[in-house]
C-alpha cells in the first residue's frame, strides 16, 4: 500500500510531524510505504518533499492575509502535489494540517474528489469544517454558514477583507460529493464538532485519538537533569511559545498569574518548557523558564520529575501535553478546552472552566506530592489509553476502508 501525506511543515519537532513519523514507522511492518509532502520549510530527503521554498511560501502567506482567502493561495505548490499524485498513483492520500497558507487546499481536494482517489483528512485543527478558523473558539456560525465574522482580522487572518461567507461556501462546495473520503477527529470533542458543521456532517467520520510513543513517554526515575533538585512541588507548563498576550490561545498569562499568586508560598515552583517571549518583564522568583525542549527523552524526564502539569489553553483539538504527561505518571489540571478534557484519564485529571484561576489555585493547594507508586499507577492506565498501536492500527483499518469505498 502506497500512501502520500500532506502537511504544513516537515519539522520533526512539531507534534503533528511526530505523529506522521510515528504512523510511518509503525506501519512499515504492514507493507505500507509513505511519501510525505509538506507546504514549506527546510528541504527534505527523497521521502520528505517540500512543495515551496521559504521565499515563495512567505509571499503566499502575506497574500493570503491581504486577500482574506487563506486556503486559496499557493496554486503552484498545489499543482506540484497533483502532478506527484498523477505520477506516483498512491493507493490513498492522507491530509493532515496544511494550514500554512502556501497551498491551494481547494484545488488539491477537488482534484482528489474528481479522480476518486481514496482520501483521509485528519482534523488536527478546525479549518476543514469551519471553512475559516483554525480554532472557532466560542463562535458557532460555522455550523450553518458564516456570514460576517465578528473578528475577521484575528480568526480569518485577514488584514482588510471579511471573506468568512465566501470561504465557508467554498469549503462546503469542495467537500460536497466527495465519495471516497473519511474525515477523522482526534478526540471525541473533535468528532462532535465535525458532525455539527454543514460542510462535513454528511461525510463519513471516524475517531482516531492521537497516540503517544510510550517507549519514550513513560515514568522515569532518573534524577534531576534540569537543576530542579529541591523539595518543592513542581508545577509544569509545556507550550510551543509562552507569552503574556491576551490573544495567546495557550494562556501563558494564566500560568504566570498562578505563579504570582503563590509567590509567598515556598512549597511550590512553577516551570515553563517552551520558547518564551516576555519582553523584559521581571520573572517571579518562583518561576523557572527552561526554554524549548526538542529532545523527547528529556521532555519525558521533565514530565516525570514534576508533580503536576497545568494546561491553560483556550482550545485544543486533542491535547498532546495532557496525554504525554499522564503517560509519564504526572497528573494534569487545567481549563476545559475541548480536546484535553475529552481525552483525559478522569482519575488523574481535573479540569475547570476557562479562566477560573481561583479554581486552579485550590487544586494546587490541595495536591499531594507525587510518589513513584502514584506515578506508576497513572503511567499504566495512560499508557494503555494512548498507545501508539491503537492509533496506527486504526489508521491502517481506515486506509483499507477508504480504498474499498
Amino acid at each position: 500500500m502506497l500512501v502520500y501525506t500532506l502537511n504544513w511543515g516537515g519539522n520533526y519537532t512539531g507534534s503533528i510531524s511526530r505523529i506522521i513519523r510515528d504512523i510511518e514507522d509503525s506501519l512499515k511492518q504492514d507493507d505500507v510505504t509513505f511519501v510525505h509532502y509538506y507546504e514549506s520549510g527546510e528541504a527534505g530527503d527523497q521521502n520528505y518533499i517540500r512543495l515551496s521554498g521559504w521565499t515563495m511560501s512567505h509571499l503566499y502567506y502575506y497574500w493570503a492575509h491581504i486577500t482574506g482567502n487563506r486556503y486559496g493561495t499557493g496554486l503552484i505548490p498545489a499543482k506540484k502535489f497533483i502532478k506527484a499524485v498523477e505520477k506516483g498513483k498512491p493507493d490513498a492520500v492522507h491530509i493532515h494540517c496544511p494550514n500554512g497558507f502556501a497551498i491551494n487546499i481547494y484545488t488539491v481536494l477537488e482534484y482528489l474528489k474528481a479522480q476518486k482517489i481514496p482520501t483521509v483528512v485528519t482534523n488536527h485543527a478546525e479549518f476543514f469544517y469551519t471553512g475559516n478558523c483554525a480554532h472557532a473558539i466560542d463562535c458557532n456560525q460555522f455550523v450553518h454558514g458564516c456570514r460576517k465574522c465578528p473578528d475577521h482580522k484575528v480568526h480569518g487572518n485577514s488584514i482588510f477583507f471579511d471573506r468568512a461567507s465566501y470561504t465557508w461556501k467554498r469549503m462546503k462546495k469542495t467537500f460536497t460529493g466527495f465519495e471516497k473520503l473519511i474525515m477523522v477527529g482526534v478526540s471525541p470533542w473533535s468528532v462532535s464538532r465535525i458532525g455539527m458543521s454543514d460542510i462535513t456532517s454528511k461525510l463519513r467520520i471516524q475517531l482516531v485519538e492521537n497516540g503517544v510513543d510510550t517507549s519514550v513517554f513513560k515514568y522515569k526515575n532518573d534524577g534531576d537533569i534540569f537543576g530542579l533538585d529541591d523539595d518543592r512541588m513542581l508545577i509544569l507548563h509545556v507550550t510551543s511559545r509562552f507569552t503574556l498576550e491576551d490573544n495567546d490561545l495557550k494562556g501563558g498569562r494564566y500560568f504566570w498569574e498562578l505563579a504570582s499568586e503563590f509567590a509567598e508560598d515556598d512549597r511550590f515552583c512553577f516551570i515553563v518548557a517552551g520558547e518564551f517571549r516576555i519582553d523584559g518583564t521581571e520573572i517571579p522568583h518562583n518561576m523557572k523558564f527552561l526554554g524549548e525542549i526538542n529532545n523527547t527523552e528529556e521532555l519525558a524526564s521533565l514530565y516525570s520529575r514534576c508533580d503536576l502539569t497545568v494546561i491553560t489553553s483556550k482550545r485544543e483539538t486533542f491535547g498532546m501535553t495532557c496525554a504525554e504527561s499522564l503517560c509519564c505518571g504526572t497528573p494534569v489540571a487545567g481549563f476545559v478546552n475541548g480536546g484535553s478534557d475529552s481525552i483525559a484519564v478522569e482519575e488523574y485529571s481535573d479540569f475547570v472552566e476557562y479562566g477560573d484561576v481561583d479554581a486552579l489555585k485550590k487544586i494546587i493547594k490541595n495536591m499531594k506530592k507525587k510518589t513513584s507508586q502514584m506515578a506508576s499507577e497513572a503511567e499504566k492506565v495512560a499508557g494503555k489509553r494512548y498507545s501508539m498501536k491503537q492509533m496506527t492500527d486504526r489508521y491502517y483499518d481506515i486506509y483499507k476502508e477508504v480504498i474499498a469505498m
